[in-house]
């Protein structure tokens, strides 16, 4: 299970919700940030600010990731509804 710790006492937003997803399926795959990044096509800062909660995965780039980390598309964005569904049953979607 990820854990949902909010970052300096605000409650997490979607991409950092994200983020805590990709870092943990990057972990389980055994992959640094680095390898993840040479497997993808992208540069190790952008996934560093994609784990970050910083930047957004484009489609592209969630297949590019599902690709490198061997999983659907689906899996990376499911997993956000199923690690977090509190936090996303509570979140306000029209602010962003």
């Amino acid at each position: 299970m990820i854990s949902p710790e909010p970052i300096r006492g605000k409650s997490l937003k979607l991409p950092e919700l994200f983020g805590k997803v990709l870092k943990e399926k990057r972990q389980q795959a055994g992959f640094s940030q680095e390898v993840l990044a040479f497997e993808a096509g992208f540069n190790r800062t952008f996934i560093s600010m994609l784990e970050r909660g910083i930047r957004q995965p484009t489609l592209t780039t969630l297949f590019r990731l599902g690709r490198a980390l061997k999983v659907s598309p689906a899996e990376l964005v499911s997993s956000v509804e199923t690690e977090f569904p509190d936090y996303i049953s509570e979140m306000d979607f029209s602010e962003d």
